[in-house]
């Protein structure tokens, strides 16, 4: 989606020093396991309490970020719909009138998930995260046996939805063989 016009926004953003794009990680918590991950508190019961912003705090940086000139917020975490509040971010910064993505493992994308993140015109798509063609490989990256499945599904739940949405994957050791089978599931 590179055309000459945000060729141009993005050289006047860079000269004027404006964040028109951010990610904004929301929480540590996630509901699986990855091997690669790099949150090495993921594996604390829940975050401290001190570890994570508030409503509050996130509603003030949102707010701040608007009127720097951020256009583009990705939403990320951990997994991000895991944040007790996600909902709650997510009608904040559509109130600011963002261009959203998320950024999510999939697994929590529920039927009703998808209905609510889909009666979001400001959502502009959202990237979900794959490990492998088969459910032996991305289960074992994922440490979590059934996730393959439940990414799958809300990943085809936002498709049919006509939400944009994008499948990645890390190339690692333990999928590697599998890169030719994740780009033609991914073409789907």
């Amino acid at each position: 989606y590179d055309t000459p016009l945000l060729q141009e926004l993005r050289n006047e953003a860079y000269q004027k020093c404006i964040p028109i794009s951010v990610s904004a990680e929301l929480t540590l918590r996630c509901n699986i396991r990855c091997v690669h991950c790099y949150n090495f508190d993921r594996d604390q019961a829940a975050p401290r309490p001190d570890h994570e912003l508030t409503f509050d705090e996130w509603s003030r940086i949102f707010r701040e970020l608007k009127e720097e000139g951020t256009i583009f917020l990705n939403l990320t975490g951990g997994e991000p719909m895991a944040h007790p509040r996600f909902w709650d971010l997510l009608g904040e910064a559509a109130r600011l009138k963002f261009a959203l993505t998320l950024l999510s493992n999939g697994t929590l994308l529920t039927e009703e998930h998808c209905n609510r993140l889909a009666a979001h015109p400001e959502l502009a798509g959202i990237s979900i995260s794959v490990y492998g063609a088969t459910p032996k490989t991305h289960d074992a990256i994922t440490q979590v046996e059934g996730s393959w499945e439940r990414t799958l599904r809300g990943a085809e739940r936002m498709r049919d939805r006509n939400i944009r949405m994008t499948l990645k994957f890390i190339v690692m050791k333990r999928n590697v063989h599998e890169v030719a089978e994740m780009i033609e599931l991914a073409q789907q």
